[in-house]
């Protein structure tokens, strides 16, 4: 099954997110080294919106090379033979992650204060047996570890599971968005569907930060999560459908430039004037934005672009999957070394340098 010449600049996009989501993640280690950032904490916990954007890039980009194939004319041949080729690009690193995150689970269980870092539906010190029984293992392994009452062993793979899924039903969101003949309707659509989700969100992601309720933890793990591949993958497929049916010279141009920067000017203020009240930062007013930067750099040829194709960018873009199924394990192994009464009294410049050698560790 071929594909369509790829759209360079989504290479960038994807390592820029995958960057995003590590410094999400890392900021346990930055806050105790410099407790002045605190103040900051909302630009970056938004980074959650993040995941947004690879779903809706995810979406763009899977209705591009595979859309009229699987949405105009699908056979089983055909969607069995999609399913395997995207298996063949996630199931390995899926695996090897896993088997990671166990090595990493059976060697600190016993140590004191082990923690285990997923967003867990059950009390710590019964986490490993459930974890590592035959079924969670199972599902994970299987890429089934958001359907409940499974939990994910690597931390990030709930993305993943979700991904999968969009995947699995790829034909009928491909045959729903070409139904759409026009790029107006599309795009109408595209930010219809959108803006029901984030006002989904808004409804729904009510826990504030002191809650740790069983009911809480089952939103994030479970219901969030299914809400946000849900509003996502579909937008970036109705966004493709619409941007390749724009005339050619508004299809591509430096004015994409100019919508991009207008988009994150607009998405910095809406979270420099939202704060947080609850335990996942997602200002709904800012979900739709992320959608409008997709298509942005879709279409972008100016100085956007040629920050997205520079070649550490594109670079850190190829290694993004695998950088987001691991980065994690090298964060928990990076914390013991770095909340540590030795590096914390350092000096700024000591703890700059173990920052950036936790990135190389990361991306190499």
């Amino acid at each position: 099954m071929a594909v369509k010449e790829e759209i360079n600049n989504f290479t960038g996009v994807r390592g820029l997110a995958a960057v995003v989501v590590v410094l999400v993640h890392v900021n346990v280690i930055m806050f105790a080294m410099w407790p002045g950032l605190w103040q900051f904490r909302r630009f970056l916990w938004s980074g959650n919106l993040a995941v947004d954007i690879f779903f809706i890039l995810s979406g763009f980009v899977i209705m591009y090379n595979y859309g009229d194939r699987l949405g105009r004319k699908p056979t089983f041949q055909g969607w069995k033979q999609f399913v395997l080729l995207r298996m063949a690009r996630m199931w390995p690193v899926h695996l090897f992650a896993i088997g990671l995150y166990v090595v990493w689970y059976l060697t600190r269980a016993w140590h004191p204060g082990a923690f285990f870092p997923n967003m867990l539906v059950v009390p710590h010190d019964q986490a490993l047996p459930v974890l590592l029984s035959w079924w969670n293992v199972a599902l994970n392994s299987l890429m089934l570890n958001a359907i409940w009452p499974a939990q994910s062993i690597s931390t990030p793979a709930w993305s993943v599971s979700l991904e999968f899924f969009a995947y699995l039903t790829f034909p009928l969101t491909a045959w729903m968005a070409l139904k759409f003949k026009s790029s107006r309707s599309a795009f109408v659509a595209a930010a219809v569907w959108i803006g029901v989700g984030a006002l989904l969100v808004g409804l729904t992601n009510t826990a504030p930060l002191t809650d740790t309720s069983h009911r809480g933890y089952l939103y994030l793990a479970y219901e969030l999560p299914w809400l946000r591949i849900l509003y996502t993958f579909p937008t970036g497929a109705l966004l493709c459908i619409g941007w390749r049916q724009l005339p050619d010279r508004w299809r591509t141009g430096r004015h994409w430039d100019a919508v991009i920067v207008a988009a994150l000017v607009a998405m910095f203020s809406i979270i420099a004037v939202t704060p947080q009240t609850t335990v996942i930062y997602m200002p709904p007013l800012a979900i739709p934005l992320s959608a409008v930067i997709i298509l942005g750099c879709a279409g972008a040829t100016g100085p956007i672009s040629w920050v997205l194709r520079w070649r550490p960018v594109e670079w850190s873009g190829e290694v993004s999957y695998s950088l987001y199924q691991t980065h994690f394990i090298a964060l928990m192994a990076m914390e013991l070394l770095f909340v540590t009464p030795f590096l914390l009294a350092s000096p700024t410049i000591v703890q700059v340098w173990c920052l950036v050698g936790f990135f190389v560790a990361v991306f190499v």
